[in-house]
């Protein structure tokens, strides 16, 4: 969040793993918007079952909140 980009689809597919070195990366910034001013989400992405309710609604201002659901 600190380059001002929200994910959009964190879900456990998304993170990757790595238990010897205590690291987890996060992948698959497909669905990933950076914010500038105002940005408002108009269509659903992402997984449903790990969207933020707000998402699911549609047409929204997008928050970094959104991707800590």
């Amino acid at each position: 969040h600190h380059c001002k980009i929200v994910h959009l689809d964190i879900q456990p597919e998304n993170l990757l793993i790595n238990t010897e070195y205590d690291q987890v990366k996060l992948c698959d910034f497909g669905d990933s918007i950076r914010l500038s001013n105002m940005k408002y989400v108009h269509r659903m992405s992402g997984n449903i079952e790990f969207a933020a309710p707000e998402l699911i609604h549609g047409n929204i201002p997008v928050h970094y909140k959104t991707d800590i659901w």
